[in-house]
C-alpha cells in the first residue's frame, strides 16, 4: 500500500499562518465584545433580579407628541402611568402568571421606574445654579444606581418629596464640599434635603450622550412643581416572561397607538440583534419618529453600534479561515496520492493484524492452562484417638 503523506510548500505555509492569526483575532474581538456587554449596568437589571432569566426588561421612550399629552397635569400624569402598572397586573392575572409568596422581592409581579426630563434652578447661602434635572419616580434606582459618594437614594414611598440627588460638581457650587448629606438647598424656593451626591460618569460616550452636564434627581412631584418640566421621558419595567416575547407584547398591547419606541433590554446585545443593526446600516441613526432618548440609551445605542462592527469584523475573519480551510481540503483531495481503497486497505490489514494478536493470545492462554499440574484428590484421613 502506498504511503499517505503531505508536504505544505511555502504558499501553504503563509495561509496556514493567516488562519491562525485571523482565529486568534476572531477571538480576541469575541472576548472584547463579552467585556463591553458587562460595562453597562443598566442594562443587567433583570438577570440581576432574576438569575433563571425568565424576567424581561423593557424601557418605553416617548415622542415629543407623546410627552405633551401626558404633561398636561402632574395628577393625569401620575394616573396614566398608574394605570398601565395595574393594567400589567391585571393582564399577568388574566394569564394565570401569580407571585410566588417565598420569592422574597420577586414577589412583586412587575417592578416598575420612570422618569422625566427638565431642568432646576438651586439656591444655597454660598452660591446659585441650574442644571439639568431628572425627576423620577417608582423605583428609578433600580434600573439606573449611580455611583454614590456619599449618602444613598430616596423613594416614591417617602413620606415626604423633598428630596434631592446632587452630583459632585453641583455640591461644590452650592456648599464647596462632597459631605453635604442631610442639608438643604432651595429649589424653586422651596427647602429640599440632600440625601446623596453621587459621581457624574464622564468619557466621550458620555459627553456625546448627553451626560456632559451638572445632572441633579429629584422627585417627579418636585420637578413638575417647581423646575422646567420637559415631560416624560422613559418608563421601565421588569415583567415575567414565561415565554421569549409575552412580556414584550403585554407592553406592546399597553402602549397600541402612541407614538413610542420599545425596547427589550436582555436581548439587545444577542447576535441575532446586533445583526437587524448591520442590516440597517445608514438608516438606523434617521430619527424619523420624533422621539428624544436619554443619555443612557444613547450610550447603549452606541455600545450596539460598536458591537455590531465588531461582530462584522470577528465573522469577516472566521469567513476566511472557514473558505481557505475548505479550499486546502478541496485541493488535497484534488492532488491526493492515495484512494479510498488504501484507508480500505489499510483499515483491512489493521483488523487482520488484531484478530491474529487476539487469536495467538487466546492459544497462549489455552497452552498456558494445560501445562497447570492437576488438582491431587483429598486424603481420607480417619481419627484413631479414643
Amino acid at each position: 500500500m502506498k504511503r499517505i503523506s503531505f508536504h505544505l510548500s511555502k504558499r501553504q505555509w503563509i495561509l496556514l499562518f493567516s488562519c491562525l492569526i485571523s482565529a486568534v483575532l476572531a477571538i480576541g474581538l469575541h472576548t472584547v465584545s463579552h467585556v463591553l456587554k458587562n460595562q453597562l449596568e443598566h442594562e443587567k437589571v433583570a438577570a440581576q433580579w432574576d438569575k433563571d432569566g425568565d424576567t424581561a426588561q423593557i424601557s418605553i421612550y416617548f415622542s415629543e407628541e407623546e410627552k405633551y399629552n401626558l404633561k398636561s397635569s402632574l395628577e393625569s400624569t401620575v394616573f396614566q402611568l398608574e394605570s398601565w402598572y395595574h393594567g400589567l397586573l391585571t393582564e399577568l392575572q388574566n394569564a394565570s402568571i401569580t407571585a410566588d409568596a417565598e420569592a422574597g422581592n420577586s414577589a412583586r409581579q412587575v417592578i416598575y421606574g420612570y422618569s422625566a426630563s427638565g431642568t432646576v434652578s438651586m439656591e444655597t447661602d454660598l452660591g446659585r445654579t441650574e442644571a439639568k434635572a431628572y425627576g423620577v419616580g417608582g423605583d428609578f434606582f433600580q434600573f439606573h444606581p449611580l455611583q454614590l459618594v456619599s449618602g444613598g437614594y430616596f423613594s416614591e414611598s417617602d413620606l415626604m418629596q423633598d428630596r434631592v440627588i446632587l452630583d459632585t460638581d453641583t455640591a461644590w457650587k452650592l456648599f464647596g464640599s462632597n459631605d453635604i448629606v442631610g442639608m438643604f438647598v432651595q429649589i424653586g424656593g422651596a427647602p429640599h434635603m440632600v440625601v446623596g451626591v453621587y459621581q457624574r460618569e464622564s468619557g466621550h460616550f458620555n459627553d456625546a450622550a448627553g451626560n456632559d452636564k451638572s445632572c441633579v434627581y429629584v422627585s417627579h412631584q418636585t420637578l413638575y412643581k417647581y423646575g422646567q418640566y420637559h415631560g416624560l421621558e422613559t418608563v421601565e419595567y421588569l415583567i415575567p416572561n414565561p415565554v421569549t416575547g409575552f412580556a414584550l407584547g403585554l407592553v406592546e398591547k399597553q402602549c397600541n397607538g402612541r407614538n413610542v419606541a420599545l425596547m427589550e433590554h436582555q436581548n439587545r446585545f444577542a447576535v441575532m440583534s446586533l445583526l437587524k443593526i448591520l442590516g440597517a446600516f445608514g438608516t438606523r441613526s434617521m430619527g424619523l419618529s420624533g422621539i428624544t432618548f436619554p443619555y443612557w440609551e444613547n450610550i447603549a445605542r452606541g455600545y450596539e453600534d460598536i458591537l455590531a462592527g465588531l461582530l462584522l469584523a470577528e465573522l469577516i475573519f472566521l469567513a476566511y479561515v472557514a473558505i481557505v480551510l475548505l479550499g486546502w481540503i478541496w485541493y488535497l483531495w484534488l492532488h491526493r496520492k492515495w484512494r479510498v481503497r488504501h484507508i480500505y486497505e489499510k483499515v483491512k490489514d489493521h483488523g487482520y493484524a488484531l484478530g491474529v494478536k487476539h487469536h495467538n493470545r487466546k492459544n497462549k492462554k489455552r497452552i498456558k492452562s494445560e501445562k497447570k499440574p492437576k488438582d491431587k484428590p483429598e486424603e481420607l484421613r480417619i481419627d484413631t484417638d479414643f
